[in-house]
C-alpha cells in the first residue's frame, strides 16, 4: 500500500500563530521539515525551551535518532520522553551536562543553546572581540561560542545592543 504524500504542509496547522512573527520563514521551515513539531497542538512561540526539547530540535535537524538510554546523566531515566535524545546527544559529544545532570527540564538559556548548536555542528570556537553593552555577562566558557557564532551570523543582538546570554 502507498501512502499518498499529504496535501498541506505541516505548517498549515499553524498558519494563525506562524503569520507576522518575526521569525515566519525559519519557524515554517523548522515545521515542514519536523524539527520542531510543537505541543497540544500550539508552537507556544512566548514559550520557554528546555534544554532537552532543544536539544532534540538540534538532534532531529542533524538527522541523529534517539538511542537506548545507558544512564549518562544522574537526573535522566530510562522512560522519560528525552532520555534516548539525550544519551544520543551524549554519544555524539554534543551535551555532556554539568556535574554529571543534563538539567533537561531547565529552561535552556541563550549561550547554553549557542554552545550545543555549534558543538552539533563540529565548528571550532575562537575568541573574538564583543560589543554588546552585557558582554561582561556572558559566561567565560560560553564566550568563545558566543562570539564565533555572532561572527558567523548565527546569531545577533538585541535593538538594544545587548546580547541577554543568561536569558531563555
Amino acid at each position: 500500500t502507498v501512502t499518498p504524500e499529504p496535501t498541506e504542509k505541516p505548517s498549515a496547522q499553524f498558519k494563525d500563530e506562524l503569520s507576522g512573527h518575526w521569525a515566519q520563514e525559519e519557524l515554517t521551515y523548522l515545521v515542514d521539515n519536523g524539527i520542531v513539531n510543537g505541543s497540544d497542538g500550539t508552537l507556544n512561540l512566548t514559550g520557554e525551551t528546555t534544554r532537552a526539547e532543544f536539544t532534540k530540535m538540534i538532534l532531529k535537524a542533524m538527522d541523529i535518532q534517539p538511542v537506548s538510554y545507558n544512564g549518562v546523566f544522574s537526573d535522566v531515566s530510562a522512560d522519560d520522553w528525552y532520555a534516548g535524545y539525550l544519551q544520543a546527544a551524549a554519544d555524539a559529544g554534543i551535551m555532556q551536562g554539568f556535574d554529571g545532570k543534563a538539567s533537561p527540564n531547565a529552561q535552556i538559556t541563550r549561550e547554553e543553546a549557542v554552545k550545543i548548536m555549534l558543538t552539533a555542528m563540529k565548528i571550532e570556537p575562537k575568541e573574538s572581540d564583543l560589543t554588546f553593552a552585557d558582554t561582561k555577562q556572558i559566561s567565560d566558557w560560553a564566550r568563545p561560542f558566543i562570539g564565533t557564532a555572532v561572527n558567523m551570523g548565527l546569531i545577533q543582538g538585541m535593538e538594544d545592543n545587548t546580547l541577554r546570554p543568561k536569558d531563555h
